[in-house]
């Protein structure tokens, strides 16, 4: 499957590793890496995830409170949101173009 970010999505991912960086430069990587590793299962198997808001699925992050919110159109995957688990619920339900 292809796997496309919103531009948002890639905003959000940015700021959150840029905060861990001001904690530790090894918490920033460790949180790199775990939201790649996510979006790459995401790709991979995207059908894994519990739908939490129709058509969005979300992928818990294992070690940090973000869900990675995505949907499935044809062949390709839209992350739609790298999002904190206690702030804003569904902020990001208008980036859904379905």
């Amino acid at each position: 499957m292809t796997l496309r970010i919103h531009p948002e999505a890639r905003h959000e991912f940015q700021r959150a590793a840029a905060y861990y960086r001001t904690i530790s430069p090894a918490l920033a990587a460790r949180f790199i890496l775990e939201v790649e590793s996510a979006f790459k299962e995401i790709a991979l198997f995207p059908n894994r995830f519990a739908i939490k808001i129709a058509p969005a699925r979300a992928k818990p992050l294992d070690v940090f409170p973000f869900l990675v919110h995505f949907f499935e159109e044809e062949n390709t995957v839209h992350v739609i949101a790298v999002a904190h688990t206690k702030r804003r619920p569904g902020y990001w339900l208008d980036r859904i173009e379905v």
